[in-house]
């Protein structure tokens, strides 16, 4: 497959947008199933909602935990289980915080909305560092024709 524009998410060709999942394709999206493709800030997970709420749910957890243990020492809790007592919260508290981040509409995002209501959603912050971004909205242009491109001023691109 010649690949106009790549990224790790998808691959561009000259008639379709290609969702790539280790560097293999598992779906094509042909430009007559787009209603419309926005370049903006939001997130690429595909229910963030669900994702917010898992997040808060593990933070709660290892503040429960962590009140557990407030007011005792270390030799109370007892030898090599006190490690795993100690960093279980950390742990927790951690992976909670990133769910949260992860699913934050704070990233850049191409989002395809097709005529069926389905999105994609493909993170493009390493496009607009290397600033490749006008390789990609040309490439874009090229596939999709008549389909317009919403770009979010706010990005500056």
């Amino acid at each position: 497959m010649d690949f106009k524009f790549r990224t790790q998410y998808f691959g561009l060709t000259d008639n379709s947008i290609y969702v790539l999942r280790n560097r293999f394709p598992i779906r094509e999206i042909k430009s007559n199933e787009l209603k419309k493709v926005n370049i903006t800030r939001g997130t690429d997970v595909k229910r963030p909602a669900l994702l917010i709420t898992f997040g808060t749910i593990l933070i709660l957890v290892s503040f429960f935990l962590i009140g557990n243990f407030k007011g005792r020492k270390l030799k109370e809790l007892g030898g090599l289980k006190s490690s795993g007592l100690i960093l279980t919260p950390v742990f927790l508290l951690s992976f909670g915080g990133y769910s949260i981040y992860k699913a934050s509409p704070i990233h850049k995002v191409l989002t395809l909305t097709m005529k069926t209501g389905e999105k994609e959603s493909f993170n493009i912050s390493d496009i607009i560092k290397k600033k490749n971004s006008e390789l990609l909205i040309t490439s874009l242009t090229k596939i999709l024709g008549g389909t317009t491109i919403i770009i979010d001023k706010r990005l500056g691109l």
